[in-house]
């Protein structure tokens, strides 16, 4: 009995002795995580969405048939008169660029040949009759266009036709061969920016004013087929050198092959006209 009950008291001493040795379980310590550093918004740029581009208000159509219209113009500043042709496109509108052309000796008072020949025939053969200008095309029945004051019939013919076909008044070109070339040099040297560009094609020495071509680019056009063309390239060289030593804007292009007879019509390509409507 004693030995049980001694066994029974150590027993209750050890668990007792453990009991303090250990102690309470101990707490589990917690982190306590620092506050969140406030982050910066992030700005999301919306997506940008493109302006449609405006849609051009179409101008009011001219209510005039295409084709080839044969008039008299009556000059009323000096008593002179000028026979001309106005060829007009399909769906033709207000503010299309105007194109002057001036011909040469071969077709002088020779009205009806203008709407198969020249410039006209190289505009509808690039556009049919959707060609994107007005044409107007004088016939002379003068040697040079500038006998009898006929720069002012000339002048006047322009206004007036721009203004029946409410024409672009900053889009008027003038273009010529031969004879017709010199008298483009003149118009633009007398008149300036009153053109937006001008086109000599195959012509001999003149004067010009290299200073009144300020605003007025030339592009003009030479052949290489015969002798007498060294004497056009001379002279039209000095005229392209004399505008772009002034601070104008002038260009000279040879054609390879091409006489001074097929000059009136080697040039007139569809770049040339959308280049001419450009300026």
């Amino acid at each position: 009995m004693k030995t049980a009950a001694w066994k029974s008291a150590f027993c209750s001493l050890a668990a007792a002795l453990l009991l303090a040795g250990c102690g309470a379980p101990a707490e589990t310590e917690i982190m306590e995580e620092s506050p969140a550093m406030p982050t910066a918004a992030v700005e999301t740029a919306a997506p940008v969405t493109p302006s449609p581009e405006p849609t051009p208000t179409p101008m009011p159509l001219l209510g005039i048939p295409a084709g080839d219209y044969q008039k008299r113009f009556d000059c009323e500043e000096n008593g002179q008169w000028l026979d001309y042709y106005v060829f007009v496109p399909e769906n033709a509108c207000e503010g299309l660029p105007l194109i002057i052309y001036l011909h040469g000796d071969g077709m002088t008072s020779r009205l009806d040949w203008l709407p198969d020949h020249d410039i006209a025939k190289m505009a509808k053969e690039a556009y049919g009759y959707d060609f994107p200008f007005i044409l107007l095309t004088p016939n002379n029945r003068y040697p040079e266009w500038y006998n009898g004051g006929m720069n002012v019939t000339l002048k006047n013919l322009i206004d007036t036709v721009a203004a029946d076909y409410k024409c672009d008044l900053s889009k008027i070109i003038i273009t010529g061969h031969s004879r017709g070339a010199i008298a483009t040099w003149q118009m633009a040297d007398e008149f300036g920016t009153f053109f937006s560009c001008a086109v000599p094609v195959s012509c001999g020495a003149n004067k010009i004013h290299g200073e009144n071509f300020i605003g007025v680019p030339v592009n003009a056009f030479v052949g290489t087929g015969e002798m007498d063309q060294s004497c056009y390239r001379r002279d039209m060289k000095y005229f392209v050198e004399l505008i772009n030593s002034a601070g104008g804007q002038a260009s000279l292009t040879e054609i390879e092959g091409h006489d001074h007879d097929t000059m009136c019509t080697a040039p007139y390509t569809k770049e040339l006209f959308e280049w001419m409507i450009s300026q």
